[in-house]
């Protein structure tokens, strides 16, 4: 996925979460709180998954990438 295609994603989904929150802030009603927390977690779940982080191969090469960074920083 392209970084601008993931940029425009992230965006949309912080909207979505931003009006979300705003509407169970003024409408105080336990349902649009329900309703903000389903959102939140709904988008959160679909950012992780646009990062491919439930993909165990990407996964392991992200470990693998961060403890060569850890290295590389620790050796100089």
């Amino acid at each position: 996925m392209s970084n601008t295609k993931r940029r425009n994603t992230y965006i949309f989904w912080a909207i979505i979460v931003i009006l979300a929150s705003i509407i169970a802030t003024c409408s105080k009603n336990i349902y649009a709180r329900i309703f903000q927390v389903i959102i939140t977690i709904y988008s959160l779940y679909r950012l992780l998954k646009v990062d491919q982080v439930f993909n165990p191969q990407k996964r392991q090469a992200l470990i693998k990438a961060q403890i060569e960074l850890r290295k590389n920083r620790n050796q100089k």
